[in-house]
């Protein structure tokens, strides 16, 4: 079978605004949301399908998604099976649909960008009421 791409080894690379403050440390992630007052593994379910948001500010709608992709030749991760891929986007779909905004990053982003999002769509949601 032939694909009119050529296979290059392309290294995965943040945008330019993302690099400030180094890689995301879902550690540091989880210390900083909780203080800003996330819930963590927050339960969100929908027509019988129960799923959690990685974190969340219930009140707002706001759900933060630590996309944890395998690193290494060979490394698996459910998100980047198309069975886990599927069920990510039905689970981000049927969020939307019921109105929650969902924030997805990954190690490439940084804390500030996750921070510059979350007020941004705080912005957003009071200029819409």
């Amino acid at each position: 079978m032939t694909t009119p791409f050529k296979k290059k080894n392309y290294k995965a690379t943040a945008p330019v605004s993302a690099n400030r403050g180094g890689s995301l440390d879902p550690k540091m992630l989880e210390i900083i949301l909780k203080q800003m007052g996330a819930v963590a593994e927050y339960p969100f379910a929908e027509n019988g399908r129960r799923w959690r948001f990685d974190f969340a500010f219930p009140d707002e709608r706001i759900a933060i998604e630590y996309e944890g992709m395998a690193v290494g030749e060979g490394g698996k991760s459910r998100h980047t099976t198309i069975g886990g891929y599927s069920g990510d986007c039905e689970k981000y779909n049927h969020a939307a649909i019921n109105g929650w905004v969902v924030l997805r990053y990954t190690k490439l982003h940084t804390i500030g960008m996750v921070l510059d999002n979350i007020n941004a769509v705080r912005q957003n949601k009071k200029i819409k009421k």
